[in-house]
């Protein structure tokens, strides 16, 4: 079972503008299940999301999570972030499932949304993740 409520980082200063993006990214969330920013580093695309994912509580009732994946170098390390970022206890148990595989399982019937932060040297594996994820049920997004 997943943490509820969400794992976001806390706002350390005041966010300005973008008021235009942060609409049509809510729109897009409200539109389909998978949503993909991209930009140069550095252009503040994953403060923008936590931001938007932060206003979307009462959408998402199972949470709003963020799971940076800047530390990843394959799929397994992407699951493992992926998997801590929720807050689930560890695979152990599940060796004959693949893990993208058992976080699906994991996410089924849960409501929430997923921020897969730093994907482009993982694009493999989070496009991976990503489809088993929302192939295994119709609430969460990413």
């Amino acid at each position: 079972m997943i943490t509820h409520g969400g794992r976001l980082p806390a706002e350390t200063s005041r966010f300005f503008g973008r008021s235009h993006e942060a609409a049509a990214i809510q729109d897009a969330l409200g539109r389909s299940r998978l949503v993909t920013l991209t930009g140069p580093g550095g252009t503040g695309k994953t403060r923008l999301a936590v931001k938007v994912a932060a206003g979307q509580a009462l959408v998402f009732p199972d949470g709003v999570f963020l799971a940076d994946l800047s530390a990843a170098r394959d799929a397994d390390a992407v699951a493992r972030a992926v998997t801590a970022a929720l807050g689930l206890p560890g695979q152990e148990s599940q060796r004959d499932q693949p893990r993208p595989g058992w976080l699906a399982g994991q996410l089924s019937g849960e409501h929430l949304l997923l921020i897969l932060d730093t994907c482009e040297h993982v694009v493999d594996a989070c496009a991976l993740l990503a489809d088993a994820i929302l192939r295994g049920g119709d609430g969460p997004r990413c």
